[in-house]
């Protein structure tokens, strides 16, 4: 009897509505692309970094034959290595039998050779003429009717198809780190893109096991676009006297995966000022600078954040403590703010974006907005999504 109560408890609640509504969110978006399913048998990956080894991951966990290449053999050769040890470690978990591992590891090669490849993504530093020298090159080492799609985070894909002959197969594919975890993938088409195009990045999305929403092609797309006024709404009360661990608990405590200023160090500081900054003029005011600089003083030290060993945070020791280094020369007196308003402040500028990107039509529909948001950025889920939010306010 305490069981059912309980259960009937919980069935009615806002949480689990909004939990069953995200569900069904979920399964709305796979019934949206229920018709793309193009045959995707080999995809090339440039750049075997971070994110390159993790989509050229899920991409071969999918049994598609993946090519990963770079011109740096040192970085090449640890992505491999990386690649053969996830292989294993799903042959050693029971998930893969010997023959099926042994398949695997035939799929995966690693040169410059990108004939045959149905998409080729470009996984690169956030470098337009990095991506210029990449995107000309394909012109001429890829099939007419190889997709060329690139992982940029902020850089306008009709900048980039610009570099290429053949800007109807420019696409944007924007995984989201790390790959093999966040289940998004955010699509953005540029002018030219043609539905050939769209259709195969959508179908290599389903087969990665991607949840995917298509995006207009603005700075910082849909995902970065909300991330970034809440990102600077913290550094505000940073300057008010509320230390990073302090804002970081308040938000992990109502339900964020992380606080903002873990989620600044490990997106590094150098990427995440370069965001705002590219921002600022798109978003009419609605972020604004601090009366401080901490960030920039702490990327004036060489503090990028988890990648450098140091950013709000200090990561050499197994607990990460706050960088006093830096963060001692602006401590104050803190404003007079409860831990509600601090969550209220933050969590008002991401929702209020998340509606600018509506009315901009950056976004096709709520359910876009909601399950970009928590698929995204792990946005509370028992909230059901910022629009969720709005209705019941």
């Amino acid at each position: 009897k305490l069981e059912k109560d309980l259960f009937m408890e919980l069935l009615k609640s806002n949480e689990s509505k909004s939990l069953i509504k995200i569900f069904n969110d979920t399964n709305k978006l796979k019934e949206k692309y229920k018709n793309y399913n193009n045959n995707i048998s080999k995809v090339s990956i440039i750049g075997s970094g971070l994110m390159g080894t993790g989509i050229a991951n899920v991409t071969i966990k999918n049994k598609i034959s993946t090519n990963i290449y770079d011109i740096n053999s040192d970085n090449l050769t640890k992505s491999i290595n990386k690649l053969y040890q996830s292989i294993n470690k799903d042959f050693r978990k029971g998930k893969i039998i010997g023959f099926e591992k042994d398949k695997l590891h035939q799929k995966i090669s690693s040169n410059n050779n990108f004939y045959n490849s149905d998409i080729v993504i470009e996984a690169v530093s956030e470098d337009l003429n990095i991506k210029e020298n990449i995107f000309k090159m394909l012109d001429n080492k890829t099939d007419k009717s190889t997709v060329l799609a690139s992982n940029t985070s902020s850089l306008s894909i009709n900048d980039i198809a610009k570099f290429s002959k053949y800007p109807e197969r420019v696409i944007g594919m924007h995984y989201f780190s790390p790959v093999e975890k966040m289940p998004l993938l955010e699509i953005i088409k540029g002018n030219d893109t043609n539905e050939e195009t769209l259709s195969k990045a959508i179908s290599l999305g389903k087969k990665q096991g991607k949840t995917i929403i298509i995006v207009k092609d603005v700075p910082g797309f849909f995902v970065n676009r909300c991330l970034t006024p809440y990102m600077s709404e913290a550094l505000h009360i940073l300057c008010e006297g509320h230390n990073p661990s302090v804002i970081d608990n308040i938000m992990t405590s109502k339900g964020f995966p992380v606080g903002p200023f873990t989620l600044m160090d490990e997106v590094g500081l150098d990427i995440c000022n370069k965001v705002n900054q590219m921002l600022k003029p798109d978003l009419n005011g609605r972020i604004t600078d601090p009366i401080f600089d901490i960030t920039g003083e702490l990327i004036k030290n060489n503090y990028l954040g988890k990648k450098s060993g140091k950013g709000f945070y200090d990561y050499s020791n197994k607990k990460k403590k706050e960088n006093l280094d830096v963060l001692k020369n602006f401590y104050r007196e803190k404003s007079n703010l409860s831990k509600d308003q601090i969550f209220d402040r933050l969590l008002n500028k991401f929702i209020t974006e998340t509606q600018h990107c509506l009315k901009e039509e950056i976004i096709e529909s709520e359910v876009e907005g909601n399950i970009g948001a928590i698929f995204g950025t792990g946005f509370p889920p028992y909230t059901g999504g910022p629009f969720n939010i709005e209705k019941n306010n």
